[in-house]
């Protein structure tokens, strides 16, 4: 094969890795996100309705807004997370007032809270698709 056949190459080859790579990191933030929803104490489940996901800090508590199975909001969340890419900040935001007093064993069902150590298992996710990505280690 001549060698402008592989100059030619370089930019598709470039372009599928940074698609695999949003994928990865879409899912990732996603699967966190899920996690995290999953893990939130349900009483009214107005809490567990008030996760977003994205690149905007949303306001705003309407504690008639209830989602006990988490159903609903990991849903939205999943449409939020297919605005992510590589270079968008991210957040994954709670409104509900109450939220922080929950993850600081205000709850008899997360007593040590489950915000923090499901946010920290993403980093080591990061890394194991960043070793997969290159070899290397991240």
């Amino acid at each position: 094969m001549p060698r402008a056949d592989y100059k030619l190459m370089i930019p598709a080859v470039q372009k599928k890795l940074q698609s695999s790579a949003e994928l990865s990191t879409r899912q990732t933030f996603y699967e966190t996100a899920g996690r995290v929803i999953d893990g939130t104490p349900v009483d009214t489940g107005a809490c567990k309705a008030h996760w977003y996901l994205g690149n905007v800090r949303p306001s705003g508590f309407n504690k008639d807004k209830t989602d006990k199975s988490g159903s609903r909001t990991k849903a939205l969340a999943a449409q939020q997370a297919r605005g992510i890419n590589v270079r968008t900040k991210v957040y994954l935001t709670n409104t509900a007032p109450y939220c922080n007093r929950l993850e600081h064993g205000w709850s008899k069902q997360q007593p040590n809270g489950w915000i923090m150590a499901t946010v920290a298992s993403t980093g080591a996710a990061f890394r194991r698709l960043f070793k997969a990505a290159y070899g290397q280690q991240g």
